[in-house]
């Protein structure tokens, strides 16, 4: 089922604004717990432990062949889970998520791409395209901030990002890639456990003051 968003509706009313940021967040939160690798976590830290390689165990061959194959979808919900909290971000800040589009002027084109704009700025919401803003505005200090996300981690992250490109030409990753790959993951874990509650329940009572 697809979500559709009413963009005039989300940009003039707060309430269904803030319920948009929530549904962004809780699926944020989906896309990174579905995956193999938060499921299987422990196992696989386990598996990629210097001290646990065995190459010649058939067993763990096919183990290690099967978390290569799915790192590339790791890859994927990673990069959903900072595209979606990005977004969800702007929307509770009072921000655009959508791509300025102002045919009469690109000051805001441009600002926009150095840090946020206020919703306010917008005078016309017809200014505003049908794309938002992707994970390459994550690698602008600016919007990092706006998360209290830690930049340089952030940065580090890039690669990962990107390799999600190999969606359409995607052969495996080596061993020593996951090795890495999976101390940054448990990183992102940490950042997960540390946002995701604290935001639903700040999304929650900001709707709860606006009924009241």
């Amino acid at each position: 089922m697809i979500l559709e968003v009413d963009k005039l509706i989300l940009y003039t009313d707060l309430k269904y604004r803030l319920g948009v940021a929530y549904k962004l967040v809780f699926f944020a939160d989906e896309a990174l717990k579905s995956g193999v690798y938060y499921l299987e976590f422990e196992k696989i830290k386990n598996l990629l432990d210097s001290e646990n390689h065995d190459f010649l165990n058939k067993d763990n061959a096919k183990l290690l062949a099967y978390y290569a194959l799915n790192y590339l979808f790791e890859t994927v919900r990673i990069t959903t889970f900072f595209e979606n909290l990005l977004n969800a971000f702007l929307l509770i800040n009072n921000k655009v998520v959508h791509f300025t589009i102002d045919s009469k002027t690109t000051y805001l084109v441009n600002k926009q791409k150095a840090m946020p704009i206020n919703i306010s700025e917008i005078s016309d919401l017809s200014h505003l395209g049908t794309n938002t803003i992707g994970i390459a505005f994550l690698k602008k200090e600016s919007y990092c901030n706006l998360l209290e996300f830690d930049f340089e981690f952030i940065e580090k992250l890039i690669p990962i990002f990107e390799y999600r490109n190999n969606v359409h030409f995607y052969t495996g990753v080596e061993t020593d890639n996951l090795v890495e790959f999976i101390k940054l993951y448990e990183k992102i874990l940490k950042l997960s456990k540390e946002k995701i509650d604290c935001t639903l329940n700040r999304i929650s009572k900001l709707i709860i003051d606006l009924n009241h």
